[in-house]
């Protein structure tokens, strides 16, 4: 039986489009996962300190350790430039969506406006602010579990000292870009009073490698789109250099001890030459 062969030769043109497809794909495909790679998720539960429904700080790390709590709390980084570009945006739209279903486009004008406005005869503030290390499964020193406080204060020349805030929180790996790991709930600050510190809790999940993390807080009034307050590692030392490591390399690996054991056959053996080096010992004393 003839088996019947057929040559076919690919047109150069084709041949090279092909090629040049399969290396797009495949560009593509290890950029995604490159990306997937890098993606650095977190999960972070806030509070003030001194709040009645306060928690202790093992509590909150135990939440933010829960994994069926991942789904609703995990962040991913994004840059902090962007982050506050993408912030302004939806406040825009947000507003501008609340205003077109009013129907009321002389309100729509004002509102957007006002979004950002000065801050004569008042100030935001940044005190201080406190870091703490919280879980090292393989003790190695660097941590998946820290802590951030920072206490926030608001002075005025008049009555009205008490404002509504909250804070965007980044991270920066040894220096470099500053990347969003938490968006905290609204807050209530007075004055300059020490009892309105609010605390983070965090566990870094997936995607942070071991090393030398700083922390920026960005502080922002309920309302408007505007910063009101930064704190960072250039203000404090215990937001500069937190050696941390994402849970996914922090595994605790327990050391293997090789115990050297001796057979009977062995022990027996010795037991045999004991008279033979008694005797010879005899001899020698003799």
């Amino acid at each position: 039986m003839n088996i019947k062969t057929k040559n076919i030769t690919l047109n150069p043109l084709i041949n090279n489009s092909l090629i040049n497809t399969l290396v797009i794909a495949t560009s593509l495909l290890v950029t995604n996962m490159s990306y997937a790679k890098s993606e650095q998720v977190s999960v972070s539960l806030g509070q003030l300190e001194q709040s009645n429904n306060s928690l202790t700080k093992n509590e909150l790390l135990a939440k933010t350790q829960n994994t069926s709590a991942q789904h609703t709390l995990a962040h991913f980084g994004v840059e902090r430039s962007q982050f506050i570009s993408n912030k302004s945006r939806s406040l825009v739209t947000k507003h501008t969506q609340e205003l077109t279903n009013n129907n009321n486009n002389n309100t729509l004008n004002s509102t957007i406006s006002n979004q950002s406005h000065s801050y004569d005869g008042y100030q935001f503030s940044i005190f201080n602010a406190q870091s703490s290390l919280l879980t090292d499964d393989d003790l190695d020193g660097y941590y998946q579990g820290f802590s951030v406080s920072f206490d926030a204060d608001y002075l005025r020349y008049d009555d009205y000292d008490t404002a509504t805030v909250y804070a965007e929180m980044y991270l920066s790996k040894d220096g470099g870009p500053w990347l969003h790991y938490y968006t905290t709930e609204a807050f209530t600050i007075h004055s300059d009073a020490d009892d309105d510190v609010f605390e983070v809790v965090t566990t870094l999940v997936d995607g942070y490698t071991s090393d030398n993390y700083n922390v920026l807080i960005d502080l922002y009034e309920v309302g408007y789109s505007d910063i009101v307050a930064t704190y960072s590692s250039d203000d404090s030392n215990a937001l500069y250099a937190l050696p941390l490591e994402s849970a996914n390399y922090d595994i605790y690996q327990p050391e293997v001890v090789v115990v050297e054991t001796y057979s009977e056959g062995g022990s027996f053996a010795w037991l045999l030459l004991l008279p033979a080096i008694v005797l010879a010992y005899r001899r020698k004393k003799a």
